[in-house]
């Protein structure tokens, strides 16, 4: 695996850490408005 690979995927990684909690966050306020209707 060269650097570059090893530093895009890295990335990756921190974007989807980044982006998992805000995910999680709108699902659940999605599911709440779901159930309020």
């Amino acid at each position: 695996m060269s650097f570059t690979g090893i530093y895009f995927f890295s990335g990756q990684l921190i974007k989807l850490i980044a982006i998992l909690p805000f995910t999680i966050y709108l699902q659940s306020k999605f599911k709440k408005f779901k159930q309020e209707d």
